[in-house]
């Protein structure tokens, strides 16, 4: 019963002085946003994206390597689509 009553009040307080910080838009909007590549534990590379990994595919298969800088395009489903900012 207690924690019915708690559990409103503590999910307020959480969201005044614990915010979001992520800067990513919506599903569906335009942002031009950049991310690095690194090298997954099972050895392929993602996109390392406001602290989460995403798979990646290079726009028109360039060749894409760990530690670059690339600009994302868009994503197809869970995979985002980038290009080389070089």
């Amino acid at each position: 019963m207690a924690a019915a009553a708690l559990a409103p009040l503590l999910k307020r307080a959480f969201r005044q002085y614990a915010p979001s910080q992520r800067r990513s838009g919506l599903a569906g909007e335009s942002r031009h946003q950049t991310g690095k590549l690194v090298r997954h534990h099972n050895g392929e590379l993602r996109l390392k994206l406001e602290g989460d990994l995403f798979m990646v595919r290079a726009e028109a298969d360039a060749e894409l390597q760990e530690g670059e800088e690339v600009e994302i395009l868009r994503f197809d489903g869970i995979t985002a689509i980038v290009k080389s900012l070089k």
